[in-house]
C-alpha cells in the first residue's frame, strides 16, 4: 500500500470518526430571562428582584437536571433527546414556581438554537 493510499484511509476515518460524535449530534439549548419588571410596594426592588429571579433559575436548573441528567452551565446544556422531555421539565419546574408569590413581572425562555422552546411568563 503506498503512503498516498494509507494517508487517504487514515483522514477517511478520522471524518467519518468526527461527523460521528455526539457533540455534533446534540442540540444546544439556551434559557434565561427575555424581561423582568417588578412593581414593589416596600422592601428594596433589588433584593426582591434579585430573590425572584434566583427562585425561576434555580428551579429550571434543578428540573433540567433531575429530569434529563444533565448539569447546566452558564444558562445552557447540550442534549441529544426529545424536545418532549425537556418540555416536560419545563412543566416541573412551572409547578415548583406555582408556590411562590411574586412582586414581579418575569419572562423565562428556553430556546434551541434560534427556536422557542418553552416559554414561563409571570
Amino acid at each position: 500500500m503506498t503512503l498516498a493510499a494509507v494517508f487517504c484511509c487514515t483522514m477517511f476515518v478520522a471524518v467519518i470518526c468526527t461527523s460521528c460524535s455526539s457533540d455534533e449530534e446534540s442540540d444546544v439549548y439556551s434559557f434565561g430571562f427575555n424581561s423582568y419588571g417588578y412593581a414593589v410596594i416596600g422592601g428594596s426592588p433589588n433584593e426582591i428582584v434579585k430573590q425572584e429571579t434566583t427562585w425561576i433559575s434555580t428551579a429550571f436548573n434543578d428540573a433540567i437536571k433531575q429530569e434529563l441528567g444533565i448539569t447546566v452551565s452558564n444558562s445552557q446544556f447540550r442534549y441529544d433527546g426529545s424536545v418532549d422531555k425537556v418540555k416536560a421539565a419545563c412543566e416541573k419546574a412551572k409547578a415548583e414556581l406555582a408556590n411562590k408569590t411574586f412582586q414581579g413581572h418575569y419572562v423565562y425562555v428556553l430556546t434551541n438554537k434560534s427556536t422557542t422552546v418553552y416559554t414561563w411568563e409571570i
